[in-house]
């Protein structure tokens, strides 16, 4: 028996993400470990934290569980109108699962002579890769360009442009009541 094992809530908090599927994001997943909350605050000042880019807690249902509100990062707003692509943990989850996975795919590749057979066969496997992904519901859309670097230093060097488009995770649901007479 190990006995009581003391640790930070940053340990907790990435220990559990850790432990996420990449496309499953942590809200409302369980914090294991963790007994019970300081304080219980309002949803409003909930609400006001996690728009600040804060990772919150709450009770859940079954009352003896500790909750993730947010899977929120710190990234920064890019500007007062555009937020950061990258503001969820899933988000960015699944974006670094891509890109491990695509250099991982690409690896076989390393070492074989730079021509258009070599990068067609390489595009098959990206595309093998990102499709995958997309099956899977990571990802809603994506597409890719591999070029190559034909100027000085980087002439044995492939370049592969990425744009994804995540699926996003289901942060809140809202209920629209009607009441008719």
């Amino acid at each position: 028996s190990v006995g009581n094992v003391f640790t930070t809530l940053e340990c907790q908090v990435a220990g559990t993400v850790a432990n996420l599927i990449p496309d499953q994001g942590p809200v409302n997943q369980p914090l294991t470990g963790v007994l019970r909350l300081k304080y219980s605050i309002p949803f409003q000042q909930l609400n006001s934290l996690v728009s600040a880019h804060l990772i919150c807690f709450k009770i859940g249902l079954d009352q003896s569980s500790i909750r993730f509100v947010s899977g929120r990062t710190m990234a920064a707003d890019i500007s007062p109108n555009n937020a950061s692509d990258y503001t969820h943990i899933r988000t960015l989850r699944i974006i670094a699962t891509a890109v491990n996975a695509i250099k991982l795919g690409a690896e076989p590749w390393l070492g074989r002579g730079n021509n258009v057979h070599t990068r067609q066969a390489l595009s098959t496997r990206i595309d093998q890769i990102l499709g995958a992904l997309k099956e899977g519901g990571s990802l809603g859309f994506y597409s890719f360009d591999i070029a190559s670097e034909n100027i000085g230093p980087l002439m044995d060097t492939l370049l592969i442009t990425l744009t994804l488009r995540p699926t996003h995770e289901i942060d809140k649901i809202r209920i629209d009541v009607t009441i008719q007479r």
